[in-house]
């Protein structure tokens, strides 16, 4: 039964259409690096402050920077459109 309804998602439109999404991201390792960079600075900078350490403000301004960078990337503006296109059907 189990089996049935993993085939059944795994052979329909929208799972591969999700599928191909992320393909995308696949297409340049630099944006998946540049990712996981802002995940672990954001990470860093909640601890900062949370222990009432002003250092974690020049963390926001470097997380704010990479995200700059990350946004202005052509293939994760093309993820981007495809995942909102993908949230809206």
């Amino acid at each position: 039964m189990l089996d049935d309804i993993k085939r059944d998602i795994e052979s329909s439109s929208k799972y591969k259409e999700y599928i191909e999404i992320g393909k995308i991201l696949d297409k340049d390792n630099n944006i998946r690096l540049l990712m996981n960079e802002i995940k672990e600075l954001q990470n860093e900078a909640s601890l900062l402050e949370y222990n009432d350490d002003k250092r974690f403000m020049e963390l926001n301004n470097l997380i704010e920077k990479k995200v700059i960078e990350l946004n202005n990337n052509k293939t994760y503006q093309e993820y981007l459109d495809r995942v909102n296109e993908f949230n809206k059907s």
